[in-house]
């Protein structure tokens, strides 16, 4: 698979004083690719999110779409790129308008771009579009209010407005954070349904490994923290063998089975819970404050992404770390 979409040497700021709040990020996604980005709140996934949509621009970095820089399209090329590459967003009440119907809030773009020639086929498309994401019967939904529906049904609405206009890119900013828990399994089959059935690409940002690993289970996965990419992988090779101790440190976070009882929560291979302020971030690796293996190294130089065993890692002692844990669970060397 050729690269869709490429990200190089990604810097991000939003501040006077030239504070990054992204730094060197390097992604590429293919077609039909499912990549899921995770890490802790004020990590800078969803700012990465916004960028690869241009709803922020980078500060330093280029962003590059079949293999063209964004920002050296002409303005046919631009509105191509806008529209292949769509957003779903996580608050689906602040992303529908309040006072259009759900008919007129996905007419729009497919009017707009051409996609339908006048109101009827506008009208079966959109009815198409419900069936896809369904919402059945269409009449049920369609000439209703955006307050009329629950917070599941407008997400699939999101996702509705999202594919009507044939993206190649999605890109879904924790779609399901804010859905009733007994509803986000549904949504995550539909997400993948549309990757199977229409070949979309998918970029899934969350906090939850769970979903990710549900989302992206034949996909890539992307750990980030405090702005930079610290581990890289095939998402099934990332969770059986975390090579980061970050990574590390997120798995084991993933309650296994909770005694209430005994308040028996999983022990974090952390050396502190708080995250470094990113205005003040330490010198060397950004994350050896809080890690049990750093060493004076750590301190001192900041380790690059680099290929280990089937995934890239920034840590200095990623072998080292790995070849501890395949001797503690009794695998032979």
């Amino acid at each position: 698979m050729s690269n869709l979409l490429e990200i190089h040497q990604l810097y991000k700021s939003f501040s006077h004083d030239g504070e990054m709040i992204l730094r060197g990020i390097d992604l590429s996604i293919k077609e039909s690719e499912s990549v899921a980005i995770v890490g802790e709140s004020g990590c800078g996934k969803t700012t990465l999110g916004k960028i690869i949509v241009d709803i922020h621009q980078p500060t330093k970095g280029t962003v590059t779409y079949r293999g063209k820089n964004i920002r050296d399209m002409n303005k046919k090329e631009y509105r191509e790129f806008r529209l292949k590459v769509q957003m779903v967003q996580q608050d689906s009440f602040a992303a529908l308008n309040p006072y259009k119907t759900i008919y007129q809030s996905l007419k729009a773009a497919i009017l707009v771009h051409r996609i339908v020639k006048n109101e009827k086929e506008a009208r079966q498309t959109v009815k198409a579009l419900l069936e896809d994401v369904g919402l059945t019967p269409t009449s049920h939904f369609i000439d209703k209010f955006p307050h009329q529906l629950s917070g599941g049904q407008r997400q699939r609405i999101l996702i509705a407005r999202a594919i009507s206009v044939k993206p190649e890119v999605i890109v879904a900013d924790e779609p399901v954070s804010m859905v009733d828990v007994s509803l986000r399994i549904s949504l995550l089959k539909l997400l993948r349904k549309m990757n199977e059935k229409y070949g979309i690409s998918f970029v899934y940002i969350t906090h939850d490994l769970a979903t990710a690993r549900y989302i992206s289970d034949h996909g890539k996965l992307v750990v980030m923290y405090l702005g930079e990419i610290v581990e890289s992988a095939d998402i099934a090779t990332a969770t059986s063998n975390p090579l980061h101790p970050y990574f590390r440190a997120l798995i084991a976070a993933v309650p296994k089975g909770i005694n209430v009882d005994h308040q028996q929560m999983p022990s974090l291979p952390l050396k502190g819970v708080d995250i470094p302020n990113i205005k003040q971030l330490p010198q060397g690796c950004i994350f050896h404050p809080r890690c049990i293996y750093a060493k004076e190294t750590c301190s001192q130089n900041k380790p690059l992404l680099r290929n280990c065993h089937n995934a890239q890692v920034a840590c200095f002692f990623a072998e080292e770390i790995d070849k501890q844990q395949q001797a503690k669970n009794g695998v032979p060397q």
